[in-house]
């Protein structure tokens, strides 16, 4: 065998070697790419205590649903929400006003009947989404300083920024000890029941659990009970006079024994939840008791 035949075979056996190399390369199993982190993975600084979501206005950004659709809010200060320390919350719903109360259970986070209230506001494609969103709302974190709040079956979820606003206790006139008078009661099918000019309808929570008011020409009693912002009434017991035909007092004095949370609007007026759809009691407050 000459020299030149020596070369070649040495340079076709080292070919060979490396082709087989890379063959096997090739076969062998190869790690998975990494993975980009979301809200609720390792790598994000995910928080569940409780006390990080109180005396913090939290504004709504987006709304993350069902395959991946991403719902962005150009006006977060429309939708906002601060919880209480006493299992209330409160907040901005576009252009009315929000509370109600909720429970915590390790990251888990459930919202009980919402009042609110009922004025009309625009549609901007986000209000529809976002009421749906807080009836079904599951589990909570914040991650990096932002709060996610899981909500639906298929991992849907709000995301809100913290603001810098300081949270307050609600000014002026509160529940108990004020008196409140009926400006309107507002059906969740839009229709908008007034009283006339002689039909009174009112109401007075005292602090010690009693409540009574006047139903136009009839006036009432009862009990009431409060529960991390719920608002329930025990029997309410009438006079019995014959009011005008187009007088409100029955109407009023169903919806208060259907009563089941309240809220305040950013005036101050009293809004109180009732029956089983998005009903509400319109209040104004008249003067506080003993003045």
């Amino acid at each position: 065998m000459t020299i030149s035949s020596r070369i070649l075979i040495s340079r076709t056996l080292r070919m060979t070697i490396l082709l087989a190399s890379l063959l096997l390369t090739g076969c062998a199993t190869l790690p998975p790419p990494p993975i980009a982190p979301t809200a609720g993975s390792v790598g994000a600084s995910a928080v569940s205590d409780a006390s990080a979501l109180f005396d913090v206005e939290w504004q709504l950004t987006e709304i993350r649903q069902t395959g991946g659709q991403l719902l962005m809010v150009d006006n977060p200060t429309d939708y906002t929400i601060a919880f209480g320390t006493d299992g209330s919350f409160g907040g901005q719903l576009q252009c009315n006003r929000m509370s109600g109360s909720y429970t915590l259970d390790g990251g888990k986070l459930a919202f009980g009947p919402i009042a609110s209230t009922m004025a009309f506001c625009p549609d901007d494609g986000i209000s529809a989404v976002y009421n749906q969103a807080l009836s079904s709302v599951q589990s909570y974190q914040i991650v990096d300083g932002r709060l996610i709040v899981g909500f639906g079956t298929e991992g849907e979820e709000l995301v809100y920024a913290a603001t810098d606003k300081a949270v307050t206790a609600q000014n002026g006139p509160t529940l108990t000890d004020t008196l409140w008078q009926l400006q309107a009661i507002r059906m969740e099918d839009g229709t908008l029941l007034q009283p006339g000019a002689k039909d009174v309808e009112s109401v007075r929570f005292a602090a010690d659990g009693t409540v009574d008011g006047q139903a136009d020409c009839n006036s009432f009693g009862g009990s009431y009970a409060l529960d991390n912002g719920l608002l329930t009434l025990g029997t309410l017991h009438s006079t019995r006079a014959a009011c005008p035909p187009d007088s409100l007092s029955d109407r009023f004095l169903q919806a208060l024994s259907e009563a089941k949370a309240f809220g305040y609007d950013g005036a101050g007026n009293l809004s109180i939840a009732f029956g089983p759809g998005s009903n509400a009691l319109e209040f104004v407050a008249l003067q506080e008791a003993g003045d």
